[in-house]
Formats: C-alpha cells, sequence, structure tokens
C-alpha cells in the first residue's frame, strides 16, 4: 500500500528552493481531493492588481503548517514561502 506521504522532491534552483506542489510534503498539507473543495474559495487575483508570487496552495498548505504545528512564523519551512508572505 502506498504512503499518502511519499517522500518529497526538493529542486534547487538559482539558490531559491522549489517543491512539486502535488506531492504532500508534510501531514498537513492538503491533498487533491481537499484542494478540490478549498481552490473555489480563494479569491482570484484582481486583474489590474500586482500578480502573485506564491501559489495558492502553498500558502493554504503553510497557514495549515503554522496552525497544526504550532510553531513560530520565521521557522515555517522553506517549502512554503517567505514567512511574511504565508
Amino acid at each position: 500500500m502506498a504512503s499518502r506521504y511519499p517522500s518529497r522532491t526538493v529542486l534547487e534552483i538559482h539558490g531559491s528552493v522549489r517543491v512539486s506542489v502535488a506531492t504532500p510534503v508534510y501531514p498537513s498539507d492538503v491533498n487533491e481531493e481537499e484542494w478540490a473543495l478549498l481552490a473555489p474559495l480563494i479569491p482570484p487575483a484582481k486583474p489590474k492588481g500586482r500578480p502573485r508570487s506564491v501559489e495558492m496552495r502553498r500558502l493554504v498548505n503553510g497557514l495549515f503548517y503554522i496552525l497544526r504545528s504550532g510553531c513560530a512564523w520565521r521557522y515555517l519551512p522553506r517549502e512554503y514561502g517567505p514567512w511574511q508572505t504565508v
């Protein structure tokens, strides 16, 4: 039986850490079914506004990580983006 939480794939690109969004990294990350329920609730980017620099799924996963682990914002793993953004 395959694990729900496969090992993560981290790609080092120009000094910034990139992770495949489809693969859950931590147990608090949302899976495809959960994301299908949450994605419609997130408002789209404003047409005349600044383009989003971080994927919304990464932000949601970061929020759930903070809520689940209880860690300080500054200790948020890099996979979720800058702690100031999340």
